[in-house]
């Protein structure tokens, strides 16, 4: 029997499939995160060495973040439970969890830390934050006519580019995979 999918895996297909260039979506970044504010069937594994460890799902943490918003409000915990699981998250709520996310990480990589994503079914995804540091600019430049009549062209520094951060990723294949395999 095949399990249903949930409205997020469908929306992320779906952007997927219909998918002609790469390039950033503001829209469809809203759009996934509003689903997955609201949507309480989108629950995903989360693996570590030892294979699938727990399940998570994002309506459930929300839902909890706004039932103890409206308890510290006054309300009783079944008051708050019940608005908290009646409350449809909109698009500016969407907007303000992804920028709150991309924050979080800016953020923390200026640790030095190393932020792991948390391991997936076919994923181990960690970002590290570094320091490109200063160096010259340098680039080609066509700086006359040679004897033939071509163009010619040299190296040229032009100025400096300043230190400036960069995210290094880290996916190794992830253990759980590995031990599939074996």
């Amino acid at each position: 029997m095949t399990k249903k999918k949930s409205e997020t895996q469908n929306l992320v297909e779906s952007i997927h499939d219909s998918l002609k260039q790469r390039g950033a979506s503001s829209r469809d970044e809203v759009a996934v995160m509003k689903c997955m504010l609201n949507d309480s069937k989108y629950v995903v594994d989360v693996y570590s060495s030892n294979g699938e460890v727990e399940k998570y799902c994002p309506y459930d943490d929300v839902r909890s973040t706004y039932k103890n918003v409206l308890k510290s409000a006054g309300m009783t915990p079944d008051e708050a439970q019940q608005v908290a699981d009646n409350y449809v998250c909109t698009n500016a709520d969407a907007k303000s969890y992804i920028n709150i996310g991309k924050e979080f990480i800016h953020t923390y990589l200026g640790t030095g830390r190393k932020l792991p994503l948390g391991g997936r079914e076919q994923s181990n995804v960690s970002l590290i934050g570094k320091t490109k540091p200063e160096r010259p600019n340098i680039h080609v430049s066509k700086v006359g006519i040679n004897e033939d009549g071509s163009d010619r062209f040299e190296m040229v520094e032009d100025g400096v580019i300043p230190p400036y951060k960069t995210v290094k990723v880290i996916s190794p294949v992830p253990s759980w995979l590995k031990k599939d395999k074996a």
